[in-house]
């Protein structure tokens, strides 16, 4: 704050403000965060380093607050404003966004799958509760390394109504068996399906680990690596299905 006020007028203002958002976040605070950057987008507009970073990572906290169609405007500005070449990692994740936002704020689709572990899962058994849509493929190294963190997420949200379901790409070659084993392998403590439509399509889930949580009510809410997952954004959701829980005639 310090250096944003004495120097102002300087490229390390812009910085600061950035660092400033970073620090934000870092430490759980979205909405301070949310604060930071979009002061840095009024106070530096024309620093062309740091106001395209200021304008992704509001795009970044307004899917992560839960407001999909706010954060699919910055990407497409940020898209116009910035193009890139294939290829380049900033761009990707950008285009990876473009795709599934749109998906957000819409009726999660069926789940077009076999199980594999537990019972067949289906949205609409579910309804009532926060469901955490895991995609992921049997040749996918780093899918493994998010488990202890998904297996913490059961642990200290499973009583307050949120299930985990793991979906298996069918598009790698994988078969129920190939599926099950991996699971069993690195300690998927949740039901466990495999596509047997277009299931991975319907989700924009191109990627693997992919992490969709679904409302009570059946809406798509929030796509993104599961390692992005913010306290916030899960307890928001919880916190919407106890409110609706505790409404009079319930």
């Amino acid at each position: 704050e310090r250096v944003i006020g004495e120097f102002a007028q300087t490229p390390h203002a812009a910085r600061a403000q950035f660092v400033a958002s970073n620090v934000h976040l870092a430490l759980g605070d979205l909405a301070a965060s949310l604060d930071a950057a979009e002061q840095g987008l009024t106070k530096f507009a024309s620093d062309t380093r740091y106001a395209p970073k200021a304008l992704l990572r509001r795009a970044e906290l307004r899917h992560h607050l839960l407001q999909p169609q706010l954060a699919l405007a910055d990407y497409q500005q940020w898209k116009k404003a910035n193009p890139r070449p294939s290829g380049d990692a900033e761009g990707a994740q950008v285009e990876l966004s473009l795709e599934y936002l749109p998906k957000l704020d819409q009726p999660a689709p069926p789940l077009e799958v076999v199980a594999v572990r537990g019972a067949l899962p289906e949205l609409a058994k579910l309804r009532g509760k926060v469901v955490g849509l895991l995609f992921f493929d049997v040749e996918c190294h780093n899918c493994p390394k998010e488990v202890p963190f998904l297996n913490e997420l059961v642990r200290r949200y499973g009583k307050r109504g949120f299930e985990l379901v793991a979906l298996a790409n069918r598009k790698k070659g994988a078969t129920a068996e190939a599926v099950g084993k991996y699971a069993q392998e690195h300690g998927f403590g949740w039901q466990v399906a495999l596509d047997a439509g277009n299931t991975f399509d319907a989700y924009a889930a191109e990627m693997s680990p992919n992490l969709v949580l679904v409302d009570r009510k059946g809406t798509a809410r929030w796509h993104e690596h599961p390692a992005q997952l913010a306290d916030w954004t899960i307890e928001a959701l919880l916190e919407e299905a106890a409110a609706s829980e505790s409404r009079p005639g319930k």
